[in-house]
């Protein structure tokens, strides 16, 4: 049906001599992943132990009421403190889909149904509109979401040069590379590993959309008391996503780190108990993590150690654009005195963002590195960034030569601004919001 359509509309369509190739990078929960069972032992009953390939996110009906349960056991991962590195769980084998496709991007659940799997799928019928062909010109980079730049840089970063190296030389033109959420850190720790004369010969410019530079809040929240990231509670309760999303080295990848004092001064603070205060400073994150240890939970420390140092804010050493949304409530900081810490959900200092990322985090590259640009989207939620008519618009003006800008000429004339809150409230001063009982 794409297909059919890119050719209905071939005589809209861009030349494709004046096409750059372009990757997209998805973020944290971003793209489906697939796995395959082979186990001596299950938590429950009503969890199988073997199988062959199926998916594994995004997948509602494997998550039916007691299924969580079995989701939860096959996501998790194990953490070695020797080498420090992480696995996947005795006989579970789990793997990113569709490497080069952008169907596991477009839409994360796989019978593109339930709303919130909806993800890429704009933007890549933008560029297909445009006359970019899926898996040729235009192609996703999947990975395990779940892992942080050590791991990536073993199993994935070799992939990724492969991938752009293989479309300079298949279309003689730099690379566009798009991504979105956490895959902008990842980006920045897999340029580190580039040398500037590589990046000058094959990427033509870095699209940033809702980049997580300077790590979220929510993501510490999700590992102090668990965050259900938008999984009804009857399915995976919020303890049980606490217990897993402890296991993912990414979770620890995203938490706030002021090791450059790059985290504003007047949110300094960002945990509040009834023992003690934290800052994002790596001693006090420690102190927290120390706080939080458990039988079942005594490696926090050793993960944030590890994967909580990985995130890098160095140069990336290509032209950047910075999309970002502002003017939402976003969660700056969290309170759990009066004995919410660490089982309960905590008061939330709410301060402006894209309901996910404070906007001084999104924005940091702008103000530090040497060929950055920034575009603000106000009241934009930080996924529906992904299908803003100016965002879209102007990355597809860097990837396609003599682009005609439409939405950008009608922008002055529009009566009728789609809404791109997603249902988050509107930031208009900071407060402190009290948790949902």
């Amino acid at each position: 049906m794409t297909l059919l359509f890119a050719i209905v509309q071939s005589g809209e369509t861009a030349d494709s001599g004046k096409l750059h190739p372009t990757v997209l990078v998805p973020g944290i929960l971003g793209s489906r992943v697939e796995a395959k069972l082979n186990r001596t032992s299950v938590p429950h009953w009503i969890c199988s132990k073997s199988s062959d390939w199926f998916n594994m996110w995004m997948n509602y009906e494997i998550m039916a009421p007691l299924g969580g349960t079995c989701w939860v056991e096959n996501m998790w991962m194990e953490f070695d403190n020797v080498t420090k590195t992480t696995r996947n769980p005795e006989g579970v084998q789990l793997r990113p889909e569709c490497w080069g496709d952008t169907d596991c991007i477009e839409w994360l659940d796989p019978h593109h149904l339930v709303p919130p799997g909806r993800y890429f799928h704009d933007i890549v019928q933008a560029f297909v509109r445009n006359g970019y062909e899926v898996n040729n010109t235009l192609k996703a980079a999947t990975y395990d979401w779940r892992k942080s730049a050590s791991e990536w840089e073993i199993d994935y970063f070799p992939k990724l040069q492969k991938m752009i190296e293989e479309m300079f030389a298949k279309f003689n033109k730099k690379v566009v590379i798009v991504a979105h959420s956490m895959g902008n850190p990842c980006l920045l720790s897999f340029f580190k590993t580039m040398s500037p004369a590589w990046k000058k010969k094959y990427i033509k410019i870095y699209a940033a959309i809702a980049p997580v530079y300077l790590g979220a809040p929510k993501s510490l929240k999700s590992l102090i008391n668990g965050e259900n990231e938008g999984i009804p509670s009857i399915l995976v309760g919020l303890i049980q996503m606490r217990s897993m999303l402890r296991t993912f080295p990414s979770t620890y990848y995203l938490v706030p780190n002021n090791q450059d004092d790059n985290w504003p001064n007047e949110h300094s603070t960002i945990v509040y108990t009834d023992d003690r205060n934290y800052t994002a400073s790596v001693s006090d994150m420690v102190d927290l993590f120390k706080a939080m240890e458990l039988p079942t939970y005594d490696y926090g420390v050793d993960m944030y150690h590890k994967f909580g140092q990985e995130r890098v804010l160095s140069d990336p050493g290509v032209p950047v654009h910075i999309f970002y949304g502002t003017g939402l409530d976003t969660t700056c900081a969290m309170d759990y005195r009066n004995k919410r810490f660490p089982d309960y959900s905590p008061k939330e200092y709410q301060c402006s963002g894209d309901s996910t990322v404070p906007e001084w985090s999104s924005t940091f590259g702008f103000y530090h590195w040497a060929n950055a640009k920034k575009t603000e989207v106000p009241k934009a939620d930080h996924n529906e960034l992904l299908r803003d008519e100016e965002v879209i618009d102007t990355i597809l003006s860097y990837a396609i030569e003599d682009f005609d800008q439409p939405q950008m000429k009608k922008k002055n004339k529009l009566l009728f601004k789609p809404d791109r809150s997603r249902g988050a409230r509107i930031f208009e001063k900071a407060y402190w919001r009290l948790p949902k009982e």
